[in-house]
This record gives structure tokens, C-alpha cells and sequence, in this order.
């Protein structure tokens, strides 16, 4: 064989030694990968055998890289560790397998194909036993978030997004740095600065196209695909109420109120998405939902044993029930799915409508233009309504109405609500005694102590504002106009101290948020005055766009409180009416500062978890640049003029001295190398590791000192000798105090 070809030769064999050395950083940003897609399919499902498909993954990976570095090149193993994980995932929760199977979904054909690649996905994490397969689970996770993004446009989707896109840019980049230095680790200095340009330039390729597709592409992408979807499967139940009716298909904001709102958390955004148009026959605030009980950081709905019940259409004929829906909406055209006509129970909290002096009865019209709308949203005391639902899930404590699915573009439904009077002359009339007042609400909607505890600063200040006042009315408008006075709506205003109440620190201390704090501090106020009140979650009235028609948009979300006028029902004071609004871009800065303080006001969770990501991306980047660039300059510094054969046996050999002193065995600054060699010999006596270390001094003191070019051959010998001696003292421990010797020694 001749020289040339004995190079390549040797070559290869010192590449495919490198390949089998795996990298533990190339697994766990594959790992974090995989979860990623896994977490998509998930959230959207909600599955509740997720938790143990997440660790059959995890241990996928981990038995994979302990069977690469022990050097197992077969399959089976791997393969027989999955049947393993799933009879110990079946033993302990049946229902797991198939995953995802939700008989009420069996015929959504998407589902199908998210199952196909979570299982793709998990049979693979058995099988990595090089760079190259570990890279490749890029490819079923990218699809099972392109299929699921197509149908669930939840933040959450997007930030799993954003972890995918993080972990894939690094895998694809340390996997082209393992395979580029596998031939030649460290080579000439304008070799490596040539590989370090590429691995940079590769970064941010990965960036730019990153931002590219997902500020410009995915959003025509996610209606194409809703239209191919809905044109494939509209023979799925799933999609039957899901299928769009129009090209509109613009669904990047999710609309949904929950139980709980925590108050002054920190800065807010908002956009111009238009999300419904609501006819109505007069401009009032659309509600979703009414929360009362304040726990010092924010309010929850009232505590139920159920809460929660199951809402059937009313008995009416299919005739009846459209005509009274055609009544409102016209004739139903392109509509394929008739109206339910619910008439709800009478909430604890509202009165019935022959309670309700100098009311009215309120008919709306919602027509979804844009988002996804999960929550049925209308004024007042909503008392009937026609929707395209065989079900509704209805709280009455929090008078939240649920809808099974998401009410998609073009949906259109009606709402018919009983409205209190809002004429302060008759409102001023209205009872101000409590024994007037339902006993319930007047348990649940006065209750102002937290912890057992009252607040004796917004005692004193509820008091002072409303003295002299002799009516509910006066007294409530007189508190709406010492908030809006005194406080200044600010949208990017920091988060409340979590160790404070948040109504007391917005009244005294800060004076400036958003809806929320104005909300919370007009319903407190009001009760320590002695007036029941309670927060109300929804939308304002939104632009006017016509004859009594109104488009409401995202950045139209808001919070106010009600207030219960005896006789006559819930009435809303908006606090921020007439507030100063302060808000103004924060800037780059402004949003780091933000983002810090928002951390550390919710207690020690985020900040652990911020300091966490910052060591590991510490970590990372000492390990990927940091300590290739220490090695290399020490190296240089060595042997600035050797050859490139040379460099490698000297960078090995260092190496093996970090490993060594690691094990409290340092090498003394003075020492010659054949003085280590006689001072380890002292120390750990003879034995198999003598020969292989007096090898791997030879092949060192031949490639510093010595002007001959050393081979590829005693290149992958010096690192055979050097692994063989590290699995031998891998087990060994020794002081650093048996190694203080001298060269003259």
C-alpha cells in the first residue's frame, strides 16, 4: 500500500474511533427536541398517559448513549429496552396504550398521523448509535408540530416552537463540529478559524431562516393547511364543528377566561387581531365570566362542590329552533350546522328577571371574524342563547359558559341577556341596606379579609372617600373617581411584590397598572364600604363599525368590577374611565428589566429556573468555544511550529494529564515527562497501565522535541493507549498531596 492510500487509511480509522465516542450534549439537545413534539401532540389532546411517554423518550435516549459508549453497535438492545419500557408503561397505566386514543376522536384522521410519529419518535430514541440518527429526530418532531400549529394556535404551541427551533440549531450545529474534527481535531490555525466561521455562519443561516418562516411563511401556511384539512377530513366528527366557512382563516389568538386572574403580574401586550362583531341594540361590555373571592394576590371564582354542569338543548322541534334563530340572524345560507336554543339556570349570584326593575332585555348578534374562540361571551345576566352546540359547559358561580370546541371562522351565535338599568336616578334610589341583598351574595360578595384579616389601611381610605354619602350610587362613583384620579393606567407597569397584597401596594405604593389593579382595587374599596361588588373578566365595546354593530379586538380584552344594586342586578364601574394613561415602549432594556422583575415578584420558581437555563447556556458555551480555544492556544504554545500530526499527539497528551489530576494525580509545571512517568510508577506501582503510559510518553516527547512528522498510524495509537489507560483508572482516586514532588526527584 502506498503512503497516499496508508494516510486515507488511517484516516478513517481515527474518524470512525471519534464516531464512537459519544457526545452527551448531542443527546440531551436531541432529547429536548423529541420532548418538544411530544409536548405539541399533548398539549393539544391533553392525554393523561403523557408523563410516562415522556420518560419512555427520556430513557430511549439514555439507553442509547450507554450502549454507544459501551460499545454496542446492534439494534436489538436497544429494541428489546423499548419492549421492556412498554410492559412496565402498560403494567402501570393501561390506558396509555394506544397513545392518545380518545374514543370520542377515532375517526380524526390527523390524530392517526400524530400518533404514527410519536411512536416514529419514540422507536427511534432506541436506535441512536451515531451522530447522524440523533440529528435525524429533527424530522418527526418538525411534522408533529407543523400538524398540530395547524390546528391549535395556543402561545404555548409557539414557545414549544421556539424551544424546538433552540435545541435543533444547536444539534445541527455540534453534531457539524463532531463530524468536521473527526478526521483532524485540532489542525492548523487557519483550519480552525475556518471551522469556527462555518459553525457561526451555519447559527445564523439557522436564525435567519428561523425568523424568515415564522414571521412570513407560517401563518399562510396554518390557513392553507386548515383549508386541505378541512377539505380532506371534513368527514371526521372532530372537524364537523371545527371545518372553517370562509378564507378568513386568521387564528394566531386564543380567546378563553379562566377561574382565577392573578392581579398586577407584570407588563402586558396586546394586538389589533379583530377576534368578533357583536349587534347589539345598545354599546355594553361583553362578559365571560365573574369572579369574587380575592386571596391578596388576585381573585377566584366562588368554591362550589360542582361547579361545573353539563348544559342540553332545550326540548324545542328543529323547526322552531331554526326559525327562532333565523329570527336574530337571518336566514341561515351557507350555515350546516343548526342552532341548540340553552336557556340557563338561574346563577346564585343574579337575580331573576322579575327582580330586576327598570331592566331590558338585550338580543346580540356574535359573529367570529378572527381568533379562536373557546368561551361564549355576552352582557348581563345571559338568560337563553342559540348556538351551534349539542352541549355547553356552564359555571354558575362564575357564569363562565364553555364551548366543547373552538366556535371557528364565520360562527355565528346569539345571546339574549336581562341588563340592568344604569340611570343614576334610579340607582340612587336603590336600597342601601344589606338586608336587602341575597343572602348569598351578600356572603360572597363583601368578604374583604384575606387569611383572616382584614386590611385596615383600605378600611381607613374606603371610609374617607365615601363620607358624607349617603347612597350606594354616589358612594361607588365617588371610589371610581378616586382611583382613576389618583392612579395612572400603565400597561407595561412592573409586577406587585408577591409578599404584598396587591390591591394595598396599587393604592399606596406603585399607583400605576392596567385594567386588572383598577378592578381589583374598585371591588375592595367597595366592599370595605360596605357595597357588595365583584370583578367582571371580557370585552369592552369595541369599535363601531355600523348600525348598531361593534368589532371587538384583542387589544379590547378588559376587567372591571360590578357592583349589586338591590331590585336591580350587577352593574359595571369601570375604574379606569378618566385614568391618566402613562403607557409608553419600553425599549430593549426596558423588557430585560421587566422580564427580571416579573421573574423575581413571583417567587423563587423563575428565578431558580432563569439561573438554570443561564448555567447551562454558560456550560454549553465554555464547552463548545471556551475550552476548544483554551486547548488550542495551549497547544500552540507548545508546539507553535509542529506538524499538524504532532499538535494532535501534544493536545491528546494534555488531555490525559487534565484526566489524570482530576484523579489526584498532577503533573508538577517542572516535571519532564519521563519524570511523571517515574513519580505515577512510585505512586500506583506496576501493572498493565505502565506499558501503555510509557507508550503514550514516547509518542509525546517524539512529537515535541523531535523534528520528525509523526504518522496517522501513531496518531490513533497514542489515542487507543490514552483510552485504554483511562478505562483502567477510571475507578482510581488518590490525594494531590501524594504528588507534591520535585524534577529532582
Amino acid at each position: 500500500m502506498n503512503p497516499e492510500a496508508t494516510h486515507r487509511a488511517g484516516e478513517a480509522t481515527s474518524q470512525q474511533t471519534a464516531q464512537d465516542r459519544p457526545s452527551i450534549l448531542l443527546y440531551l439537545a436531541g432529547l429536548v427536541v423529541t420532548l418538544s413534539g411530544l409536548f405539541a401532540v399533548n398539549y393539544t389532546y391533553n392525554d393523561p398517559g403523557a408523563q410516562l411517554i415522556y420518560l419512555l423518550a427520556a430513557f430511549g435516549y439514555a439507553s442509547s448513549y450507554f450502549l454507544r459508549w459501551r460499545g454496542v453497535k446492534t439494534l436489538s438492545v436497544g429494541l428489546l429496552l423499548l419492549m421492556i419500557g412498554l410492559a412496565v408503561v402498560t403494567f402501570v397505566n393501561p390506558s396509555t396504550l394506544p397513545f392518545f386514543n380518545n374514543q370520542d376522536q377515532t375517526d380524526d384522521r390527523i390524530l392517526g398521523l400524530l400518533q404514527l410519529f410519536v411512536w416514529a419518535s419514540i422507536l427511534h430514541s432506541y436506535t441512536l448509535l451515531n451522530d447522524s440518527t440523533v440529528l435525524f429526530a429533527c424530522v418527526p418532531c418538525m411534522t408533529m408540530l407543523a400538524l398540530v400549529s395547524a390546528r391549535n394556535p395556543d402561545p404555548a404551541i409557539h414557545q414549544d416552537f421556539l424551544v424546538f427551533v433552540a435545541a435543533s440549531i444547536f444539534l445541527l450545529i455540534h453534531e457539524n463540529y463532531l463530524r468536521t474534527t473527526h478526521t483532524r481535531i485540532f489542525a492548523a490555525p487557519k483550519q480552525r478559524r475556518s471551522l469556527y466561521s462555518g459553525q457561526i455562519a451555519l447559527a445564523l443561516a439557522c436564525l435567519f431562516c428561523t425568523l424568515v418562516l415564522s414571521n412570513l411563511v407560517a401563518t399562510p401556511l396554518r390557513a392553507m393547511g386548515q383549508a386541505l384539512f378541512g377539505a380532506i377530513f371534513q368527514q371526521s366528527p372532530y372537524y364537523q364543528r371545527y371545518l372553517p366557512l370562509s378564507s378568513s382563516t386568521s387564528t394566531q389568538v386564543q380567546v378563553s377566561e379562566r377561574n382565577h386572574i392573578r392581579v398586577a403580574s407584570g407588563p402586558v401586550t396586546s394586538s389589533d387581531q379583530p377576534l368578533f362583531e357583536v349587534t347589539s341594540p345598545r354599546p355594553l361590555y361583553w362578559r365571560g365570566e365573574v369572579l369574587t373571592l380575592y386571596n391578596g394576590i388576585g381573585f377566584e371564582a366562588a368554591s362550589t362542590s360542582s361547579p361545573t354542569e353539563q348544559l342540553f338543548p332545550a326540548e324545542q322541534s328543529d323547526t322552531q329552533r331554526i326559525q327562532q334563530y333565523e329570527d336574530i340572524t337571518g336566514p341561515m345560507g351557507s350555515v350546516d350546522t343548526s342552532p341548540h336554543h340553552f336557556i340557563l339556570p338561574l346563577s346564585p349570584l343574579e337575580l331573576d328577571e322579575t327582580q330586576m326593575q327598570h331592566s331590558m332585555e338585550i338580543k346580540q348578534r356574535v359573529h367570529v371574524v378572527g381568533g379562536t374562540i373557546l368561551q361564549i361571551y355576552g352582557a348581563g345576566n345571559i338568560r337563553s342563547l342559540d348556538v351551534p352546540y349539542n352541549t355547553l359547559a356552564y359555571d354558575q358561580l362564575s357564569e363562565k359558559l364553555s364551548a366543547p370546541d373552538p366556535l371557528h371562522i364565520q360562527s355565528i351565535y346569539t345571546v339574549v341577556s336581562r341588563v340592568p338599568t344604569e340611570d343614576p336616578s334610579i340607582l340612587r334610589k336603590a336600597s342601601s341596606s344589606l338586608s336587602d341583598v341575597p343572602p348569598f351574595i351578600r356572603d360572597t360578595c363583601l368578604q374583604t379579609a384575606v387569611n383572616g384579616h382584614d386590611d385596615p389601611a383600605l378600611r381607613q381610605l374606603a371610609l374617607q372617600i365615601t363620607r358624607g354619602l349617603h347612597n350606594n350610587y354616589d358612594k361607588a362613583s365617588a371610589i371610581r373617581a378616586y382611583i382613576a384620579s389618583h392612579c395612572k393606567y400603565n400597561l407595561h407597569a412592573p409586577p406587585a411584590p408577591t409578599d404584598q397584597d396587591v390591591v394595598d401596594y396599587f393604592l399606596f405604593k406603585s399607583r400605576q397598572g392596567y385594567c386588572d389593579s383598577f378592578g381589583a382595587a374598585m371591588v375592595m374599596l367597595c366592599r370595605y364600604a360596605g357595597i357588595p361588588a365583584r370583578l367582571a373578566s371580557g370585552f369592552i365595546t369595541g369599535e363601531v363599525r355600523g348600525d348598531n354593530t361593534y368589532l371587538v379586538r384583542e387589544k379590547d380584552k378588559h376587567i372591571w368590577a360590578e357592583v349589586f344594586f338591590p331590585q336591580i342586578g350587577w352593574v359595571p364601574f369601570d375604574a379606569t374611565e378618566g385614568a391618566q394613561e402613562v403607557t409608553t415602549s419600553p425599549g430593549t432594556m426596558g423588557r430585560i428589566k421587566d422580564f427580571l422583575s416579573w421573574c423575581f415578584a413571583h417567587g423563587a420558581l423563575p428565578a431558580l429556573i432563569l439561573c438554570t437555563v443561564m448555567a447551562l447556556l454558560t456550560f454549553v458555551l465554555w464547552n463548545e468555544l471556551g475550552r476548544r480555544l483554551h486547548r488550542n492556544r495551549r497547544t500552540a504554545e507548545l508546539a507553535p511550529e509542529r506538524f499538524v500530526t504532532n499538535r494532535e499527539v501534544i493536545a491528546y497528551y494534555l488531555q490525559l494529564c487534565s484526566f489524570l489530576a482530576r484523579k489526584g494525580l498532577p503533573r508538577a509545571s517542572s516535571m519532564t515527562p519521563d519524570e511523571y512517568l517515574h513519580t505515577l510508577t512510585r505512586i500506583l506501582g506496576d501493572g498493565d497501565w505502565q506499558s501503555l503510559m510509557q507508550t503514550i510518553t514516547q509518542l509525546y516527547t517524539e512529537a515535541r522535541y523531535s523534528s520528525r512528522e509523526l504518522s496517522t498510524e501513531e496518531v490513533n495509537a497514542m489515542k487507543q493507549h490514552i483510552s485504554q489507560l483511562r478505562i483502567l483508572l477510571r475507578h482510581y482516586t488518590a490525594s494531590a498531596s501524594r504528588m507534591t514532588v520535585t524534577a529532582a526527584t
